[in-house]
């Protein structure tokens, strides 16, 4: 960014590799490359992962995370054509103005040792952190993973850093509707198991969890925290700092815009929406966060979001009657959860 002139310079992915950065620059925001199914960024234009292209936006970024499931988002990402712009292809790869349609299945992800060893290809290149994004609604998904990594940690071969949890709750306004609140567990019924049975596999201290999922206040981190992430991701209160209202009428296929001009590319709509005065909302919000956390550590008695535990929280019950026994209430939710499951397929 050049604030002299207010503008963006972006890079030439045309340019050698040698061109680019050894390290991330000093004036730049902590940036988590993300690479879903389109590849999109990675890729060729034929649409073939490139290591070339990954190495070149890794010296900008400070660690990897796979999307291979999104709580709202199943069925792959959908971006018409009229959205598509210039800028958009460029930094996908891919040809302007017209439709890009993700899959709905990660191409390297056929197996769970497909995936890891992606993974492996990805430290190499990046020598940086590579995780995983996905979703729980059961056991079923995550012993499997959990497995792999004790076996791989034992033959020296590579495996996720980090594992990034998604609740199955929310979504923006272009999610599929029957799928929003219905696919996957909530975030703290999903972290509570991952912790669980990656520790059981004695493989916990190995891997990092991050969490997301309608966490939006001091409270909410707190709690997420306590229950076994080792960091969280917040998008819809940083969105809401922004400025959305939750009007749900996105820029989509239809001719509905975000009435407020955050989440659109209609020009005149974008015209009112000041970035600079919203973008000290969006610092507001976090350093508020931050501030309170450290009050609810201080009322707690504690000096570090370290010494949170799961026997540092108590529940209450929608009857009023208080738990304490986190373990035993948790294997109670995910058993109840499940049956209902169960029993919905049966009628």
């Amino acid at each position: 960014f050049n604030k002299e002139k207010e503008c963006f310079f972006r890079p030439n992915w045309e340019a050698p590799l040698e061109n680019f950065p050894k390290d991330v620059p000093s004036d730049m925001a902590d940036i988590i490359l993300q690479i879903s199914s389109g590849l999109y960024g990675v890729r060729t234009k034929e649409g073939k992962f490139d290591i070339e292209r990954y190495k070149k936006q890794m010296s900008f970024c400070k660690m990897t995370e796979i999307k291979i499931a999104q709580g709202a988002k199943q069925t792959g990402g959908k971006l018409i054509a009229k959205k598509v712009t210039p800028s958009i292809a460029y930094y996908r790869n891919i040809e302007a103005n017209k439709d890009a349609f993700s899959p709905n299945r990660f191409p390297y992800a056929n197996t769970n040792e497909e995936l890891f060893d992606f993974i492996g290809e990805l430290q190499v290149a990046s020598k940086k952190p590579v995780g995983i994004k996905i979703v729980i609604s059961d056991y079923d998904n995550i012993v499997p993973i959990a497995k792999e990594i004790k076996r791989r940690i034992s033959l020296n071969l590579p495996y996720p850093d980090y594992i990034s949890i998604d609740g199955g709750s929310g979504g923006s306004a272009t999610a599929p509707l029957d799928m929003m609140e219905r696919i996957g567990m909530d975030i703290r019924d999903a972290l509570y198991l991952v912790d669980k049975v990656l520790k059981d596999y004695d493989v916990r201290d190995y891997v990092k969890l991050s969490a997301s999922g309608k966490i939006l206040t001091p409270d909410d981190v707190i709690i997420t925290l306590s229950l076994g992430a080792d960091f969280v991701q917040i998008a819809r209160g940083f969105m809401m700092s922004a400025g959305c209202i939750r009007a749900r009428y996105c820029s989509g296929s239809g001719e509905h815009q975000c009435p407020v001009g955050l989440a659109t590319q209609d020009i005149k709509k974008r015209k009112y929406y000041f970035v600079k005065k919203h973008s000290e909302y969006i610092k507001n919000y976090h350093n508020n966060i931050l501030k309170s956390m450290k009050s609810l550590l201080a009322v707690m008695g504690l000096k570090n979001i370290k010494e949170l535990n799961k026997d540092k929280l108590i529940f209450l019950d929608k009857d009023s009657i208080i738990h304490d026994d986190m373990d035993a209430l948790f294997e109670r939710r995910i058993a109840i959860k499940k049956n209902h499951h169960k029993d919905n397929i049966n009628d």
